[in-house]
């Protein structure tokens, strides 16, 4: 590739981005560095948002394998939160942020730095890999809880705040081999984790005044670790038909250690242990040189995440240390056929039964809970085609068809501040958040040094909460694009522009799932054009 590239480009909504690659080699070491800075105001009142970010790559030849040093940094100051909308605010103005989003300031900062090293050998029939990271984490974010609600002893307060290293190591060993006179690959290794996050919540006012931190209402030490171990091989047993098998443990542990005992706020501190053996197995089979067969099923196994344990659903304070890990057996067959012209159509169908399903039990002023709620089914169908309709005129296709239904029933609330679940959720609800269909097409020209393209992208309507009182319409949009590339002595120079939503259409981008105040609604942007250049230099 070049060894360097500019690129910018701008847009509505005083909308920038700017990025910066350079790759080289040279007295043993080759690197790999990228820089990217974009700004917006947002498509939305109250929703600027700035971002950096920097990846680097170090690549040396050492001890007869390859040692990589990977960094990367990411700083996201005061991205500002619109927040959701009512349906009756989407009528009136979709741009317009909800009053409290400016009242209280909402906003979230994220400052992230990370490093990695990995080290691989290739000896003869066997491999080696070993990798270690490790990494500092902050957010802090605003919500717009009011001060009543906060008089409640329990209660953590509307400003989030969490501090923390994390870290792991993962080593594997692979061997190329045969089995009865047929090619044989194994993989088995080992990996761990850790996170220890120190996570504080205070009131966000002072007196009168809003938005702002306030005295402190949570302070505790989280600590997350696993270790997995996991094989696999596969076996090319005949020569058109292949075998995959792989099995890997899992053992998770939360703990938390509670350092605010204030009054009638208990010690709520906690542990709580996760493990699971996931097997999976598939197979394929060549039909012809452009067409081949899989099918493959497997269990899956999923723990909460720390965000998910945040907060309890009866409004306790402490983890959510009830929550179950939600375990999945899943199926899939599927067809790849890629003929010699450029013609392809990947097909898959599946399915994924979920026991002890995670999801949201309440969304208020921008803080989530969550809980298990049994049974739930996924399944579906997955289309990709590309065809070329002429010498430089192509299109390509994408369809998803996705069922996404409860199929066991639970309670859920119909009231925003019912404190019991009152409303049965039948068995064969559509679980919301998730649309039925979604759909991708782009035909693209490209004629000499010219690329010409229009995208059309579709979604069918959204379920928004669990008892199915409220949806998101489905939508479709249009998107044009146009570039042109200039091949120079020292490099490439390439313009191009874009407008999203050629017809400017009104359109919810987004969902905010059981939302309690009824702000469910995350407008899309309205029609916007935009204009960059790259420059690669050789």
């Amino acid at each position: 590739g070049d060894p360097g590239r500019l690129r910018g480009n701008a847009g509505a909504d005083n909308t920038l981005s700017v990025g910066a690659q350079l790759r080289g080699a040279g007295s043993g070491v080759d690197y790999n560095g990228a820089a990217n800075h974009f700004s917006t105001d947002g498509g939305r009142d109250h929703s600027r948002a700035r971002r950096e970010s920097l990846n680097a790559r170090l690549g040396t030849e050492l001890a007869g394998g390859r040692l990589e040093l990977l960094l990367n940094a990411l700083h996201a100051p005061n991205a500002q939160d619109p927040l959701g909308l009512t349906r009756a605010q989407v009528a009136a103005d979709p741009r317009q942020a909800t009053a409290v989003a400016e009242q209280y300031n909402t906003r979230k900062s994220v400052r992230q730095q990370q490093a990695g090293l990995r080290w691989t050998r290739e000896a003869g029939a066997q491999r080696w890999q070993l990798m270690g990271y490790a990494g500092q984490r902050a957010v802090t974010q605003y919500l717009p809880i009011p001060p009543g609600p906060q008089a409640n002893p329990l209660h953590a307060g509307g400003v989030i705040d969490l501090d923390g290293g994390y870290g792991g190591l993962d080593a594997r060993w692979g061997w190329n081999g045969d089995l009865w006179g047929r090619p044989l690959d194994l993989v088995v290794g080992v990996n761990a984790d850790r996170q220890r996050q120190h996570r504080t919540g205070y009131e966000n006012f002072v007196g009168t005044t809003v938005g702002v931190r306030g005295r402190l209402r949570r302070d505790q030490i989280d600590i997350v670790q696993n270790v997995d171990q996991f094989a696999q091989a596969w076996w090319q047993w005949s020569p058109r038909w292949s075998l995959l098998a792989g099995v890997r443990h899992s053992a998770v542990r939360f703990e938390s250690d509670d350092r605010y005992i204030v009054g009638r706020n208990p010690d709520d501190s906690g542990r709580r242990r996760y493990q699971a053996t996931t097997p999976v197995a598939g197979v394929s089979f060549e039909a012809s040189p452009q067409w081949r067969l899989h099918a493959a099923i497997g269990r899956g196994f999923e723990t909460p995440t720390f965000n998910e344990l945040g907060y309890r659903a009866d409004g306790q304070a402490g983890l959510a240390l009830d929550l179950a890990a939600a375990r999945s057996r899943s199926v899939e067959v599927g067809s790849k056929w890629h003929a010699q012209d450029g013609r392809q159509l990947d097909i898959s169908l599946f399915r994924a039964d979920t026991d002890d399903e995670l999801a949201v039990a309440s969304n208020t002023n921008g803080r989530s809970t969550y809980r298990n709620i049994g049974r739930t089914r996924r399944q579906g169908v997955e289309l990709q085609y590309r065809q070329p309709l002429a010498e430089q005129l192509e299109l390509q296709l994408a369809w998803t068809w996705l069922q996404a239904q409860v199929r066991s029933p639970y309670l859920a609330c119909a009231a925003s501040n019912c404190a019991v679940p009152d409303t049965v959720v039948a068995a064969g609800s559509r679980l919301p958040g998730v649309p039925r269909q979604q759909a991708y097409a782009r035909l693209q020209w490209s004629p000499g040094q010219w690329q010409w393209a229009l995208e059309a992208a579709a979604s069918s309507d959204v379920v928004v909460n669990d008892i199915a009182t409220e949806r998101a319409a489905g939508y479709a949009l249009l998107n044009l694009e146009a570039g042109r590339r200039w091949a120079l002595q020292a490099g490439d120079l390439r313009a191009f522009a874009r407008i999203d939503n050629v017809l400017d259409q009104r359109y919810i981008g987004s969902v905010i799932v059981n939302d309690g105040n009824g702000r469910f609604f995350e407008p899309g942007p309205d029609r916007r054009a935009s204009v960059g250049l790259q420059w690669s230099w050789r």
